[in-house]
């Protein structure tokens, strides 16, 4: 099992069960502070019970034909003297990893359920997942970060993650209920202003709702943004088509053919899969890297293609009003070599003439995982004056 956010220095490997024990009773000390407690308790208890059963008679004998057991006893023994010596050092150990933990609610409706996560403690900042239709949880690593200063929170959209709703059609699923939903998550948080943080569909939705609900808003983070205008799909379409021409153009011809696609399903969905995040990505070493934090969000096919349907009904355009309505502080950053992000920064400049403005080179859609340094960097100095 691996445990996440456990130091490195903690993943050394003894050569006997003793060693095997404390890295996984340090893996859950770090990641699982709850269980942690509850296990030391356990372990204490088995401790003193063990003083008692070692004076008895059979003990030796059982010693002798057990080494096994014997490296559990030591063990047991261990524990019980660090928990005795090194009980301050644990309590402030769970004190911060505590700080860190994540909090699981939801916001129950009639004909749905919307659920977010928090990250830590603070001034609230709502993350608005891509797609649309991708889970909030590929934007984990963001709110993890955020959360070290702020309570971040991981928005599952209506229909994406554990955010259901019934039915799934073009009445419960479109930009008016999503801006909605986001109302509602506000009034939920008892926040007269909050703080949203949108990467690439998210920067629309979030845009959306600064545009209807101005007031409501303290500050915008506005990363990697899709378009605020329909008109301008086909521009950004064209811009990944041929990115997927060039990556790879033998492969590109190969599967165009609809025969091919069709006898080798399978093999198709891995090279869609795999050339949809190849041309959002600037370096090919990190691929792997950002396919492992892309598909941390799972994509609900039916959710972004009915948002894509509200959106092209409505000839969703919000240049012209957004600039007018919307005079708060945001945050507009994209790596230069995004398809997306690039390509849409004008726009941005021109509905938000008062945002900060920041492009990263050799970035693509990505910028947490690319360029995570130069990222954190200018979203945290925005944030600090801002919110």
């Amino acid at each position: 099992m691996f445990y996440t956010g456990v130091p490195a220095a903690f993943l050394f490997r003894f050569s006997c069960p003793i060693g095997e024990a404390a890295v996984r009773l340090a893996a859950v000390a770090f990641c699982q502070p709850q269980r942690f407690i509850r296990r030391l308790h356990i372990i204490r208890r088995q401790a003193e019970t063990f003083e008692v059963w070692q004076k008895s008679s059979d003990s030796a004998a059982i010693l002798n034909a057990e080494p096994a057991f014997l490296q559990a006893i030591f063990l047991l023994h261990l524990c019980k003297h660090l928990i005795m010596k090194y009980f301050a050092i644990f309590c402030l150990l769970f004190l911060i990893t505590s700080a860190y933990a994540q909090v699981h609610d939801s916001i129950v409706l009639k004909d749905a359920a919307l659920h977010y996560y928090a990250y830590g403690k603070g001034k609230p900042v709502i993350i608005l997942s891509g797609g649309p239709g991708v889970a909030s949880s590929q934007e984990d690593d963001l709110a993890k970060e955020l959360g070290k200063k702020y309570q971040a929170i991981l928005f599952d959209q209506r229909g994406t993650g554990k955010s259901w709703t019934r039915p799934l059609d073009n009445i419960t699923i479109n930009l008016d209920r999503a801006i909605e939903d986001i109302e509602l998550l506000r009034q939920h948080l008892k926040q007269e202003q909050i703080a949203i943080s949108g990467h690439s569909w998210g920067a629309m939705l979030a845009s959306a709702y600064a545009n209807k609900y101005p007031q409501r808003i303290r500050t915008l983070v506005l990363i990697g943004g899709g378009e605020l205008d329909m008109k301008f799909s086909p521009v950004i379409d064209a811009s990944l088509d041929v990115r997927t021409q060039l990556s790879d153009s033998t492969l590109y011809k190969f599967w165009s053919d609809p025969q091919k696609r069709k006898a080798e399903p399978d093999k198709f969905e891995a090279f869609k899969k795999e050339m949809a995040w190849k041309k959002f990505t600037y370096d090919p070493e990190n691929l792997i890297k950002v396919l492992e934090q892309a598909n941390r969000g799972k994509y609900s096919g039916e959710m972004g293609s009915l948002m894509w349907k509200s959106l092209k009904e409505q000839n969703f355009d919000i240049t012209q009003t957004l600039p007018m309505r919307y005079k708060n502080p945001a945050l507009v950053i994209f790596g230069w070599q995004d398809p997306v992000g690039a390509t849409t920064v004008s726009m941005y400049e021109k509905a938000y003439p008062q945002a900060q403005v920041y492009g990263i080179n050799k970035c693509g859609h990505m910028p947490t995982v690319e360029q995570p340094e130069e990222f954190y960097k200018i979203v945290f100095a925005f944030l600090d004056k801002n919110l």
